[in-house]
């Protein structure tokens, strides 16, 4: 069986700093286990965030995924 992907967004701000949202990205993940892939991509420019290049980062990311996806935004 596939496992089930859940796209996780952040607000602003790289996810992966001490402060950002990679703690409760990899949090997530660790409670959803192995029937689930959490992705977390870094936004263009994520201290500055900008409709359109944030929009077409996550039609790359769901361009990626074959089938259904879960949504995470976290702000």
């Amino acid at each position: 069986m596939t496992a089930q992907p859940v796209l996780a967004v952040h607000a602003g701000g790289d996810p992966r700093h001490p402060l950002g949202s990679g703690q409760l990205f990899d949090r997530l993940a660790h409670e959803l286990g192995s029937d689930y892939r959490v992705l977390a991509p870094t936004m263009p420019e994520p201290d500055t965030p900008h409709y359109r290049p944030w929009r077409d980062r996550v039609e790359q990311e769901l361009g990626n995924v074959q089938g259904s996806v879960i949504l995470f935004g976290h702000s």
